[in-house]
């Protein structure tokens, strides 16, 4: 989540990072990107003056990537 709390990241075993607004209604759609070979273990947003970055690391492709907010 982010330090403002209005988005949340997820990754999936299909490689996809996951953007959902907070708070987000049962049945929501989120904002999808294709990121990972295949799953994604690790997720995060940075923090204080880092908020707008987003982390993910890949399990089998085992990639750090980087994500910049607008």
């Amino acid at each position: 989540m982010t330090e403002d709390e209005t988005l949340i990241a997820t990754g999936d075993d299909y490689g996809l990072i996951n953007l959902f607004r907070n708070p987000c209604r049962l049945g929501s759609m989120p904002r999808s990107f294709r990121a990972h070979s295949e799953h994604v273990v690790r997720v995060r947003f940075g923090c204080k003056n880092f908020s707008h970055w987003l982390w993910s690391v890949g399990g089998y492709d085992q990639t750090l990537m980087q994500w910049k907010r607008k």
